[in-house]
């Protein structure tokens, strides 16, 4: 029997086993250790290193964008963010960045980028999400559009 590991959101198969004869496969790393476990099913659940589950990368838009996860375990969540604006905007302008999450009841971070100065945004939010829970990054202007640089990952973290 195969199993093929897919992706959580793209359902995209990254790995397949021809011995589908046990139900958790490990990827080991230099000196033994476990570095990823698979599930039969598909699921990836780390042991020593993040793995990303989704990411965004947009550079000079001006246009609003999101990223969103679905928790595929209950576990430690990563959200790196960093945004960026050269300073070109409109006098006053705004970029709003939302980090929503579900933690039993859903909980939300708002963080501003200014459109006319230089400014950097660099973040890491680590969240606990249980298995179904979602988390989400989405920007939203509060005023006149300008040019932004944006790029964020959500990975799940080793949790023991």
């Amino acid at each position: 029997m195969a199993v093929q590991v897919r992706t959580p959101t793209a359902n995209t198969v990254i790995g397949r086993f021809e011995d589908a004869s046990c139900d958790i496969f490990q990827v080991v790393g230099p000196g033994g250790n476990v570095i990823v476990s698979m599930t039969r099913d598909g699921l990836l659940n780390p042991t020593v290193v993040p793995v990303v589950q989704n990411s965004l990368l947009a550079l000079s838009t001006n246009q609003p964008q999101s990223v969103s996860n679905i928790a595929v375990a209950t576990s430690l969540y990563n959200l790196a963010l960093y945004a960026s604006s050269p300073g070109t905007g409109a006098p006053g302008s705004k970029l709003n960045l939302t980090l929503s999450w579900t933690q039993g009841e859903p909980r939300s971070v708002v963080l501003q980028l200014s459109g006319d100065v230089d400014s950097i945004q660099q973040e890491n939010y680590v969240f606990l999400v249980r298995a179904g829970g979602s988390m989400t990054l989405t920007t939203a202007f509060t005023s006149t559009p300008f040019f932004y640089d944006i790029a964020a990952a959500i990975a799940i973290l080793p949790t023991g």
